[in-house]
């Protein structure tokens, strides 16, 4: 048993081990299904509806122990609650959505399941919001708020474009499934925006190794919404699929993030390498973000522009200048702040004389026209 526990963190020792081990077993028996599909296609729609409840239920139920932690913090416990209850709502709408496709047997979309799904991100970002935190000095305060920004319009730059915008036009011709549609990834920039936030305002150190497994967590969640709208958009989405399994996963690591944070590491032990990894790299993701937005601004422009590429180009030149006030913020310009700027303001200025360009010669050539179609009439 000693040899073994060296390969485990101490945090999965005992009952919560237990409980690790049996969560892992589930979703390698769900995934390998999904694989080679036991059973036959004639089942395969329930099963993938089935299959996953008791996953959901087990998660909601690890994350509720965890608000009944009478020891923990009354702060940790209260965004404890509000995890439980968004993890609870994802339960009841595969629950509610697995009702109507195998009992009553009609399509799950729009339906009441909806609106837990829905309830499961602002619920999730509730809990983060109200997480306590190291108290930061105005200066770190103001830098926060920059970061997020910077972070936020990156992500809302690529959402827009590839997910919220196709979707609303391809649901216009119904209200309702248009404005559900459209409020996935929009819940998704919500806890995303919950989770950055939360680990890059620092909260104690239980805590924020539970916030690393939530947001490995949260990424394979958004990564398949992402994927749904994809799907949904061509008509391809069907339940059970391998776009379920990311869901999965990322509930799997709800559950692990709820044990992590029902273990309290002692005072004097010091920080994980990896935790130490995770913070350097949150502290770059702002200048990731930038970097990247130009990256998908200029590439847009160059092979596929059209006129929603100007929002594409009024979010990165704003991230732009939210950068530069970020950076006046620390009174002296770090070398790879000074990079990072440099390469987004070369890429986003590209951007922006290639239109200039493109208009220009798009006009030119229609006043050649003009004046040859005129001349021609004249004579």
């Amino acid at each position: 048993t000693s040899s073994l526990s060296q390969f485990f963190p101490t945090w999965l020792n005992g009952a919560s081990g237990v409980v690790a081990l049996i969560t892992v077993l589930y979703l390698l028996f769900y995934i390998s299904w999904l694989q080679f599909r036991w059973g036959g296609e004639e089942i395969s729609l329930l099963l993938g509806n089935i299959l996953p409840l008791p996953l959901d239920l087990l998660v909601a139920l690890t994350a509720w122990r965890v608000f009944s932690q009478k020891d923990l913090d009354p702060k940790v416990r209260r965004m404890w609650l509000f995890l439980s209850l968004g993890i609870s709502s994802f339960f009841l709408g595969d629950l509610i959505w697995a009702y109507y496709e195998n009992i009553v047997g009609v399509d799950a979309f729009p339906s009441i399941a909806d609106i837990f799904y829905l309830l499961f991100p602002l619920l999730m970002a509730v809990g983060l919001f109200i997480m306590p935190s190291a108290s930061l000095s105005s200066r770190e305060r103001w830098s926060f708020y920059f970061d997020m920004a910077i972070i936020l319009i990156t992500i809302f730059m690529s959402m827009w474009y590839f997910i919220i915008q196709p979707t609303a036009v391809t649901s216009a011709g119904d209200l309702l499934s248009q404005i559900i549609s459209v409020a996935y990834p929009i819940g998704d920039l919500i806890i995303l925006f919950g989770i950055v936030g939360g680990i890059l305002q620092k909260p104690e150190r239980d805590t924020q190794t539970a916030l690393v497994y939530l947001f490995a967590g949260i990424l394979f969640f958004v990564s398949a919404d992402v994927a749904y709208g994809y799907t949904s958009l061509a008509e391809t989405y069907a339940s059970g699929g391998w776009i379920d399994a990311g869901w999965y996963i990322g509930v799997a690591l709800f559950l692990f993030a709820a044990l992590r944070q029902m273990y309290r590491l002692p005072d004097n032990s010091q920080d994980s390498y990896w935790l130490g990894r995770v913070e350097s790299f949150f502290h770059i993701l702002p200048n990731i973000s930038i970097v990247a937005g130009a990256i998908l601004t200029v590439s847009i422009v160059i092979f596929n522009f059209n006129s929603q590429a100007t929002w594409l180009i009024t979010g990165a030149m704003l991230s732009i200048i939210l950068l530069i006030i970020r950076g006046a913020l620390d009174y002296a310009l770090q070398p790879k702040f000074i990079l990072a700027f440099t390469l987004t303001a070369f890429m986003v200025t590209s951007a922006i004389s290639l239109i200039y360009y493109n208009n220009f010669i798009n006009q030119s050539s229609q006043n050649f026209r003009s004046l040859v179609i005129n001349a021609a009439n004249i004579a």
